[in-house]
């Protein structure tokens, strides 16, 4: 497997995005202070558009689609980790000519009969253990190690994503075209450990990668922490800076594409999600 996706970052300056030490460790003593660093943590998430490539919606409507950039060039494998009740953007991202890897260890295989999907009741850690599998070991076992990442990944782990980004080795985080994610836990702002987990894990995918659409789960509550609006659950796709082109973008959130997780609310306005 090459590793030449971080060296790349380096001759662009990306590696400047300072460490949690560089900025103070995010302990706030008051009010100010926790306002000023959620939004520092919140920087770290601001929308992108890669020229000369669209969106699409993959999944079924509401809760269970995603957004995010309609390429599927020179991908071979998507790995869908966490997937319940609902295999919709499996089953799109298949039609697509994907191999899908399933991994969820509270159900049983969705779709037996369908061989584009290869399912396994394993849980997605941040170490190995019985009963459960690393996203640096899925990297090693699908990774074709060509200049161009083959393989898109699709995570909805329930909190678990921010340890697994973190003990994910760099040059295996840098290893995906795309990263569709949903990231859970942001009411826990107030709390200074969650703030820094934040940080490290949000730092190590910026060194890869920018978000090109986000969107709030309306399932979750959405409010003020400090003077700074929240949604407690964000729906992140994020493009490797190394495959495109990525530009500033004056969209605002939800999009055209999008619609409420839940249907009976409304969506949850996060307008151009800068901060």
């Amino acid at each position: 497997m090459q590793s030449a996706v971080v060296d790349h970052f380096s001759d662009r300056g990306l590696v400047g995005i300072p460490t949690l030490e560089e900025i103070g460790g995010l302990n706030a003593s008051n009010e100010i202070e926790l306002g000023e660093q959620i939004r520092t943590v919140l920087r770290l998430m601001k929308p992108q558009r890669a020229l000369g490539q669209r969106k699409a919606r993959f999944g079924r409507p509401n809760d269970g689609g995603y957004t995010h950039l309609d390429d599927f060039s020179g991908v071979n494998v998507a790995l869908s980790l966490g997937i319940r009740d609902d295999i919709s953007w499996d089953l799109d991202a298949a039609n697509r000519g994907l191999r899908i890897y399933q991994f969820d260890h509270t159900v049983d295989d969705p779709a037996p009969e369908d061989h584009r999907m290869v399912f396994s009741k394993t849980m997605i850690a941040a170490q190995p253990a019985t009963g459960c599998t690393t996203l640096e070991s899925l990297v090693h076992e699908h990774d074709k190690g060509l200049a161009k990442p083959n393989i898109f990944l699709k995570m909805d782990i329930e909190d678990s994503e921010w340890s697994v980004i973190e003990a994910t080795p760099q040059e295996h985080l840098g290893r995906f075209t795309q990263i569709t994610c949903e990231m859970h836990g942001f009411e826990n702002f107030v709390r200074s450990e969650w703030r820094q987990g934040f940080y490290r894990a949000l730092r190590k995918l910026s060194l890869n990668y920018a978000p090109v659409h986000v969107h709030a789960n309306n399932f979750a509550d959405f409010g003020v922490i400090a003077g700074v609006p929240v949604a407690n659950v964000l729906e992140v796709s994020w493009a490797n800076r190394a495959v495109y082109d990525l530009v500033d973008t004056d969209e605002t959130f939800p999009g055209p594409l999008d619609m409420p997780c839940w249907s009976g609310g409304p969506d949850h306005y996060l307008g151009s999600f800068r901060y």
